[in-house]
């Protein structure tokens, strides 16, 4: 009976740990100059490339750490961008990180009025992907967002701050004016038996509002005038 016991008590462990997943994606950021910019050899060089990153995206049922994994690159600009982000979805917040050296952003997850297209699906890996979008104005023009998501992971989550799907966000596309600005694709998926927590409750990080943390890049920026 004890060993039976013991036996229910490892298997529910298990299955606790199993809904914790590792998830690495690429992200690339499309460059949209001018023809002036693209004939110019320096300017071209600075401003004309697509940008490259990678990050790595630790999360279970309810919460999410996502924090910058280096990559090399021959093809791309590979961007050195090393925020994290915490995400906690029954609690409704997310915590970013600035550049602003220990300064964390603590605002509310952002809505975003999905719309589910049932007709289009993709696979990766083992996993089939549903499609959504949702569109907004964006300085004057239209931005649409369409993200893939698997019902195969039930997480309400995503990479960055995307969030809402039935299942977990494993791509995503942002257009704006029909022109393809940013990529986001999952590279792999796998099982992590690792407990997740806030990285920034500590008397080190301040915390601040989006308000604030512009108002301070502002300041700093303003330093170098």
């Amino acid at each position: 009976m004890k060993k039976f016991i013991f036996l229910l008590i490892s298997i529910c462990f298990y299955n606790t740990y199993a809904q914790n997943y590792e998830v690495t994606y690429e992200k690339i950021e499309f460059a949209t100059v001018s023809k002036k910019v693209k004939q110019h050899p320096i300017l071209n060089k600075v401003f004309g490339s697509d940008i490259i990153s990678s990050f790595v995206i630790n999360l279970d049922q309810d919460q999410s750490y996502q924090y910058f994994e280096p990559i090399l690159s021959n093809n791309y600009k590979v961007l050195d961008n090393s925020a994290r982000i915490y995400k906690n979805i029954s609690e409704n917040i997310v915590y970013i990180e600035t550049l602003i050296p220990n300064t964390i952003v603590r605002d509310t997850l952002n809505k975003y009025d999905w719309e589910l297209i049932e007709d289009e699906e993709l696979n990766f890996e083992n996993y089939k992907l549903l499609k959504a979008k949702f569109t907004k104005n964006f300085m004057e023009s239209e931005l649409t967002v369409f993200a893939w998501y698997t019902n195969d992971i039930p997480i309400s989550n995503g990479p960055e701050e995307y969030n809402g799907l039935p299942g977990l966000i494993l791509r995503v596309e942002v257009y704006l004016e029909n022109q393809l600005k940013t990529s986001i694709n999952a590279k792999k998926v796998k099982l992590k038996k690792t407990s997740i927590a806030n990285p920034f409750l500590n008397e080190k990080y301040k915390i601040v509002t989006r308000d604030e943390s512009e108002k301070l890049l502002r300041n700093n920026f303003s330093e170098f005038k």
